[in-house]
């Protein structure tokens, strides 16, 4: 099952009523802020920090939703917990070990931001980057598990740096392993929200802030 509509998703969350008055001083102190938006200015990282130490309950919490963001740590405490993830490399480019080969995954924190780049072009490069191993992946799919307040589905979708032609997505069944590892996850990271993007048997990407409005 996944919803259908904002007012659905915030349902199933656990929000009862959305407002359409703004939080302005004390007219309007809310119980709870649906953060839906993945590029959040520091001015608005700040609000929402703020407004957690006030009381109000903030759906991703920051907390949660800067680990996401902050990839070394991510992969790093995922594999900690015997979860597979992709070799990663975070540091200067001229550091960056033989053998993750002729191509990188190459990340920019804090946004969706990702390409295949050739090696070669990554040594170019000044500033500390974040990269992944590019794993095998014959079928040139990702499978994509989302996870809402204790439902979920998983959708199969084109791996786009594979294949540039995308394929429409694809509603799939669930596979436990998967929904074990997701249990995992909600152990390290209090998220109320949230998809998961698997290649083969490797987790490859948590995001706190999904599109389930497909």
């Amino acid at each position: 099952y996944h919803p259908e509509s904002l007012v659905e998703f915030a349902e199933m969350i656990g929000i009862s009523s959305i407002f359409e008055k703004g939080w302005v001083g004390d007219d309007f102190h809310p119980n709870t802020i649906l953060n839906l938006h993945f590029q959040n200015t520091p001015r608005v990282k700040n609000t929402l920090k703020m407004a957690e130490n006030f009381g109000t309950k903030v759906m991703n919490p920051t907390s949660a939703t800067e680990i996401c963001e902050n990839k070394p740590i991510l992969l790093g405490s995922l594999r900690n917990m015997g979860i597979p993830v992709p070799d990663f490399y975070f540091g200067h480019p001229s550091k960056l070990p033989d053998f993750f080969g002729e191509e990188v995954i190459l990340k920019v924190p804090g946004s969706h931001l990702v390409t295949k780049i050739k090696t070669l072009g990554v040594h170019s490069l000044e500033e500390t980057i974040y990269c992944e191993r590019v794993l095998d992946n014959p079928e040139k799919t990702v499978r994509t598990v989302y996870w809402v307040s204790g439902c979920f589905f998983t959708v199969l979708k084109t791996d786009t740096l594979q294949m540039r032609l995308k394929k429409p997505k694809e509603l799939i069944a669930n596979d436990q392993e998967e929904l074990k590892m997701i249990e995992k996850i909600r152990e390290l990271i209090t998220l109320h929200f949230f998809n998961v993007e698997f290649i083969g048997e490797h987790i490859i990407d948590i995001n706190a802030f999904p599109n389930f409005f497909f």
